[in-house]
């Protein structure tokens, strides 16, 4: 009589084997197919019949993630190649497993990233996806623009693994700006983008935020802030020496 407590209460090892090949899945990037690419690695966008029907004029694709290189199936070929015998190297080490995280916006990680473009006045939806472990929640921040979210404007949203957002942006500030995670170590790891507001020669009227009335919008007090700047020389090291060490700062060989 088969034991019970094994076939219900535990999982089987069937189903272990199961979800640790799909979490390899993933860390392989084999799911890329389920994100449209161009080249250049943006989302695709729409042909202007399908975005015109839905009222937008472009679609953008993120998908931000923490792609962990040793859970992807080429992990050991890789090491072999790096290594003379990578059986000695400890996968399990915590700080070979930090250095061999990339922190990517649609697999790509320091601004390596081109085609979000746009006009003024565009209407353009942004589909934020979110993939990964329990932790790999993540807030994509869009720097120069807000965003229409949950009947609000806002500059980021929160998208947590298994889930996803779709927010609309109205430009009306052209200029280079900064796509990024809102998390500090992410964006300084590489999670971070651009994406270009162009003119295509448009008056700069203001346009109003749907979610903001209009009597409010048009009593507005716009104030402008002017800040000087100084050259000063400055010493990040006055005493001259490493208080830890208490060795002399302008030595070399310290």
């Amino acid at each position: 009589m088969p034991n019970k407590r094994n076939a219900i209460g535990s999982p089987s090892r069937a189903m272990e084997r199961r979800r640790k090949t799909a979490k390899q899945d993933r860390r392989t990037e084999m799911q890329n197919k389920e994100i449209p690419q161009k080249k250049d690695g943006a989302g695709r966008r729409r042909t202007a019949k399908k975005t015109q029907g839905r009222g937008v004029h472009k679609d953008f694709f993120l998908m931000m993630m923490n792609w962990f290189e040793q859970d992807s199936w080429y992990f050991n070929q890789s090491i072999s190649l790096a290594m003379m015998n990578g059986k000695m190297v400890d996968k399990e080490n915590d700080m070979l497993r930090e250095v061999n995280t990339l922190r990517a916006i649609n697999g790509r990680v320091f601004g390596n990233i081109g085609g979000f473009d746009m006009c003024v006045r565009d209407r353009v939806s942004w589909h934020v996806l979110g993939f990964g472990e329990r932790f790999d929640y993540q807030n994509p921040v869009f720097e120069g623009n807000n965003v229409q979210y949950d009947g609000r404007m806002v500059d980021h949203v929160t998208v947590y693994p298994g889930t996803s957002q779709t927010v609309l942006m109205i430009p009306d500030n052209p200029g280079k700006w900064l796509l990024h995670a809102g998390q500090l170590e992410s964006q300084t790891d590489g999670m971070v983008a651009r994406y270009n507001v162009y003119t295509c020669n448009r008056p700069l009227s203001v346009s109003r935020p749907l979610s903001v009335p209009v009597s409010v919008f048009e009593k507005t007090v716009i104030r402008r802030y002017y800040i000087a700047a100084v050259d000063v020389i400055w010493d990040y090291a006055p005493r001259k020496i490493n208080i830890v060490t208490m060795g002399d700062l302008r030595d070399p060989n310290t």
